[in-house]
């Protein structure tokens, strides 16, 4: 008797130890910088933001009519943006976060 409630504290232990870990995951700073990009450039809607990575990187999917045009928008929006956090020292010079489309239907 005195094993299995070992095993059920350890265990419980555990369970506690897993949530607290998952709630306590934050965004890297790039992911931070990244995802304020992307909040000043949402005005596209054929543009949807699917991933950020922890480097910064992300994955947008780009749909319907207008997307090649809005994605070109877009893009630019995305680099005057980045342009200005390097301007604050925010994002190092060399650094060019990857962008990577996927097109839709």
């Amino acid at each position: 008797m005195v094993r299995r409630s070992g095993v059920a504290a350890f265990t419980a232990l555990l369970g506690v130890v897993v949530i607290t870990g998952c709630a306590t995951v934050r965004d890297t700073p790039a992911q931070d910088l990244a995802r304020t990009r992307i909040e000043r450039c949402k005005r596209f809607p054929t543009v949807m933001p699917q991933e950020v990575r922890a480097d910064g990187s992300m994955t947008v999917l780009t749909y319907g009519a207008g997307s090649v045009s809005e994605y070109a928008a877009w893009r630019r929006c995305m680099d005057e943006a980045l342009a200005e956090q390097r301007k604050a020292g925010l994002v190092p010079p060399d650094v060019q976060p990857d962008i990577v489309e996927v097109k839709g239907r």
